[in-house]
């Protein structure tokens, strides 16, 4: 006689309670997983911008500027750059050959980067405050040491002060010499400081 094979009403309801349990647990997780998703996605394009940019000044032997795009398009030449705190809505790289921060009638654009969906803002905080980024033909910055912020704006607040969006906010520090790095959470709180151990602001 052969034994039956199956599971038990009890055995079935212990496994979809678990399943049940499971879910609930990713589910509640998952914005957490989107926000941080986005943030390193978003970073890594700056920093895949930032690097072209420098290295396609130094291949080509020409200034290289990178700039927010907004209405860089439609304009006629000469074509100014975006405000500094526009990157979210997208950029250019282009060959600036008398380096006044315009895209020129003899100016090549190099690449062009698109905005981001969500709801996030990019700023481009530097000394000279300028609203674009420049690489010289040896690859440094045109005296701008600067950082790149990165701010979600579409996350509630833990109710401190907007919290809950600095956790996935992040910034991207460049040197004059053109080097950069990402800065870290140094003391552990969940939010990324700079080099003087200073919380990251939106």
């Amino acid at each position: 006689m052969h034994k039956a094979l199956g599971l038990t009403l009890l055995e079935l309801l212990i496994s979809i309670l678990v399943i049940s349990l499971l879910a609930a647990v990713g589910l509640a997780n998952m914005p957490h997983l989107i926000a941080q998703q986005q943030s390193t996605a978003s970073l890594n394009q700056i920093i895949g911008g930032v690097a072209f940019a420098r290295s396609s000044a130094i291949t080509l032997g020409v200034a290289t500027t990178f700039c927010p795009s907004a209405n860089l398009q439609e304009a006629a030449p000469p074509r100014g750059c975006g405000p500094g705190n526009t990157w979210h809505h997208g950029s250019i790289i282009f060959q600036d050959h008398n380096r006044n921060g315009q895209l020129d009638t003899n100016d090549r654009v190099l690449r062009r980067l698109p905005g981001w969906s969500h709801s996030a803002t990019v700023t481009w905080r530097a000394f000279r405050a300028r609203p674009y980024l420049q690489f010289t033909r040896r690859g440094f910055t045109n005296w701008q040491n600067g950082s790149f912020v990165y701010c979600p704006t579409n996350l509630g607040s833990t109710g401190d002060g907007g919290e809950g969006n600095l956790r996935y906010a992040r910034r991207l520090v460049l040197n004059q010499a053109g080097r950069s790095y990402r800065a870290y959470d140094r003391n552990g709180d969940g939010i990324d400081e700079g080099s003087r151990n200073t919380r990251l602001r939106c």
